[in-house]
């Protein structure tokens, strides 16, 4: 764990001072655009760039505010989880429609996370819209985005690289 906070640290220390954790959020909410673009064009290559790009940002800006101490403030904690339902679900639902890959698990985990998402919304409504009493995410929302982010790389990256065949329906499953 010590070996894992300074790698992480190491990271952190990377990134420069202007940038701040709910720009990260942002950027991986604009990725969004070129994403699609790139899955339009049939650019599964740039798409694979870009998705690392925003999952980078994903993985960091949590620990970013955690270590510049700006914690707890409302903007961060519905705009984080809005990004990451567009980031993570607009792939998948390409994935779906364009037909790229067809599992019977997709829909359902579709209709789990717009219903996971409007719950969140309702807390945050309710908390009077500063996200005081919101809670974090812990460590099951955190492997469930890993299992997604992951699942749609391997998606993205199948032509490729070799994997096994239905790795994306067990990442889908785990997540």
């Amino acid at each position: 764990d010590a070996r894992i906070c300074t790698v992480r640290d190491s990271i952190l220390c990377l990134v420069p001072g202007w940038m701040t954790p709910n720009g990260l959020t942002l950027l991986r909410l604009v990725l969004v655009i070129p994403l699609i673009a790139s899955l339009v064009m049939e650019r599964r290559d740039i798409a694979t760039i870009i998705f690392m790009i925003g999952a980078t940002t994903d993985a960091l800006d949590g620990p970013l505010a955690r270590a510049r101490r700006i914690t707890g403030f409302g903007c961060g904690k519905i705009l984080d989880p809005l990004a990451d339902k567009f980031f993570f679900l607009v792939p998948l639902v390409w994935i779906v429609a364009s037909g790229m890959y067809t599992s019977p698990l997709l829909v359902p985990f579709l209709a789990l996370e717009a219903c996971i998402t409007g719950i969140g919304i309702v807390e945050f409504v309710r908390a009077d819209g500063n996200g005081s009493t919101c809670r974090g995410a812990n460590v099951f929302g955190k492997l469930k985005t890993g299992c997604e982010g992951v699942c749609i790389w391997a998606l993205f990256a199948a032509p490729y690289i070799v994997l096994p065949q239905r790795t994306p329906d067990v990442l889908l499953a785990l997540a």
